[in-house]
């Protein structure tokens, strides 16, 4: 019959798709063997070189971000299409190179490229954001302003990460990305700014990360003030976007004395009533309703300058009238 013409040619297609790696396309392609099975031996996974030399020249829709080639089968159409959407100048660079120089093409590349340096010079760009003006001059510089705490530093120093902008906002450039993360989750996990400091010394002296820069508790100090002016600008957003919202207080005063106000918002936002913690102040004087609302509208002018329309409910604990 006509049609068992077809079914004979299947085995053979199956056969086809098993198609195992061959060692040729390691310096044909730019690859390098990563894993193999370790009851056959057989390459079961391949690594494009280039991609971890120089990374991708073409970031879009169309291009693949798979560093690594899974199988069998290994198909040259796939090393090809990737090599041309991923590495078009290196690629055609590489093809005209001799069988020598090709094998010689990734050796000191591939050596830094797998050092935990070249990973901080690649992906240390700098951070930069921007945050209103209210936020910084009245929140961090002024409510936040601890002067009896600062050593001897002065304002304009510990806040030198804000740079004024031509319309009165500030700009916030952190250079060093890779320490400002790694600070700001040192300290979210409960260390203190010496502490923090110290673990960035740590990491940069046993990992030999000359690139982490140098680190100490004031400079911490700074970054934790524009993470606190970012997050609080990011919440003042999300409030300046909504029709309504709440706010809770909670006064308490500590073991040396100091007082301090929690203040909390909630918001109805995705079919859900969120309830997210602002910021904790420190509160001078008695705790009286006047005092506590003179801190509230301060804050909330602000955080939220139309709050007086959207501000729904206030509650209070631990304030005495």
């Amino acid at each position: 019959m006509e049609n068992s013409e077809p079914a004979l040619k299947r085995p053979c297609q199956a056969r086809a798709r098993k198609t195992p790696f061959q060692t040729k396309h390691a310096l044909q392609y730019g690859l390098s063997i990563t894993a193999r099975d370790p009851g056959s031996s057989e390459v079961v996974v391949v690594r494009c070189q280039f991609c971890v030399c120089f990374g991708c020249e073409v970031i879009s829709k169309k291009s693949s971000t798979t560093w690594t080639f899974e199988g069998p089968p290994f198909q040259t159409d796939n090393y090809t299409q990737h090599l041309r959407l991923n590495h078009k100048t290196r690629w055609e660079e590489y093809q005209g190179l001799a069988q020598q120089e090709k094998s010689k093409y990734f050796d000191v590349t591939v050596k830094h490229a797998e050092t935990i340096c070249h990973y901080i010079e690649s992906r240390s760009e700098a951070i930069t954001l921007t945050v209103g003006s209210r936020i910084v001059d009245v929140v961090i510089g002024d409510m936040l302003w601890h002067p009896t705490e600062m050593e001897g530093q002065t304002r304009e120093n510990a806040l030198s990460l804000f740079k004024r902008k031509e319309d009165g906002s500030y700009l916030v450039e952190i250079n060093k990305s890779k320490q400002f993360l790694l600070v700001t989750r040192f300290v979210g996990r409960g260390m203190s700014f010496a502490m923090a400091a110290d673990a960035i010394h740590d990491a940069k002296e046993v990992c030999d990360i000359v690139k982490l820069g140098a680190c100490n508790d004031y400079l911490v100090a700074s970054y934790a003030r524009a993470t606190c002016a970012i997050s609080i600008e990011h919440i003042s957003q999300v409030l300046c976007s909504k029709w309504a919202f709440s706010v809770a207080f909670d006064v308490s005063t500590d073991l040396q004395q100091t007082s301090w106000v929690d203040v909390r918002i909630r918001y109805y936002q995705n079919s859900t009533l969120e309830n997210l913690h602002l910021l904790t102040l420190p509160f001078a004087g008695r705790h009286t309703g006047l005092a506590t609302f003179a801190m509230f509208e301060k804050l909330f002018d602000a955080v939220c300058p139309l709050w007086k329309d959207k501000l729904i409910g206030c509650s209070t604990d631990g304030a005495a009238n």
